[in-house]
């Protein structure tokens, strides 16, 4: 099915996401208010506030939701995707104390077939309002999008008795995982996981999704990005730090001829490694 854009105009942002809030102040009620209705304050921002998404179709932005008044209260924020189109998150609702703040990531996945252009994401706090965040989807011609079956992974460390062997990180499903070695004795980092391509490649980005099963563990928050195209010897294409949240995150590479990608993790979250799935954007040589 073809995903046709809206006429709404957005900016499209030619190198990466847009770095400015969209904030709207929406009304919730109070935890300590119920009974009689007095209205809360919640603020609800979106950081990045444009989703740009490319070939694989699969962009993110991280929600805040801040209570700045003197009470408690509590927030609920609908998530309304573009048609066809599915998110990781459809409700949020959080209880927040006087002052506090809580971010939650938020994936975005467009169907296949999706057309470039412009649509949007609503984020809709009851009672309040609601605010946009464009979703622009552009296509680079000849770029393709290398994930599943075009991927095979290798790891220096798996937790095989658990189901989380590196295949985990390139089978399709962002409920499976790829993990480092808890037991019986803990796999230290720095670790990797080596993607054989089905072909050469000029690679130009690495697309990461941390487990979507709740737990923090294994998030990577600190990679270096190596390139080989022959499985042998290998060259530093990219590094970098993630945020520990639970958003994907895209590495910007510079790997022509590659036949070969390595994760190299050296921070994670408890000091593990996992993935949910891996990909990369890259247009093909041969």
């Amino acid at each position: 099915m073809k995903l046709m854009p809206t006429g709404r105009r957005a900016r499209l942002a030619g190198g990466g996401a847009a770095l400015a809030l969209v904030s709207v102040v929406a009304s919730a009620f109070g935890g300590s208010a119920l009974a009689d209705r007095q209205p809360a304050t919640a603020t609800v921002t979106a950081e990045p506030s444009t989703v740009d998404i490319g070939p694989c179709l699969g962009g993110s932005t991280t929600i805040t939701l801040a209570n700045k008044r003197s009470k408690e209260t509590y927030a609920t924020v609908f998530v309304h995707a573009p048609q066809g189109a599915t998110v990781s998150r459809e409700m949020i609702s959080t209880y927040l104390p006087a002052g506090y703040q809580k971010q939650i990531g938020l994936n975005l996945t467009m169907p296949q077939g999706t057309t470039a252009g412009h649509y949007q994401l609503e984020l809709e706090q009851r009672p309040g309002q609601t605010i946009v965040v464009p979703v622009n989807v552009a296509i680079e011609p000849g770029q393709v999008c290398l994930r599943g079956a075009a991927l095979t992974a290798t790891a220096t460390s798996a937790q095989t008795s658990a189901s989380n062997g590196a295949e985990k990180a390139v089978d399709g499903n962002p409920a499976t995982l790829w993990h480092t070695q808890w037991t019986p004795t803990k796999a230290a980092l720095p670790q990797s996981i080596t993607l054989e391509l089905n072909g050469t490649y000029d690679v130009s980005q690495l697309r990461y999704l941390p487990r979507t099963d709740g737990s923090m563990n294994g998030r990577v928050t600190e990679y270096v990005v190596e390139a080989s195209a022959d499985g042998e010897s290998y060259t530093e294409v990219g590094r970098g730090t993630w945020e520990a949240d639970t958003s994907g995150d895209v590495a910007d590479v510079d790997a022509p001829g590659a036949r070969f990608i390595r994760l190299n993790v050296l921070n994670g979250v408890g000091g593990y490694a996992s993935a949910a799935e891996i990909e990369l954007i890259a247009t093909h040589t041969s």
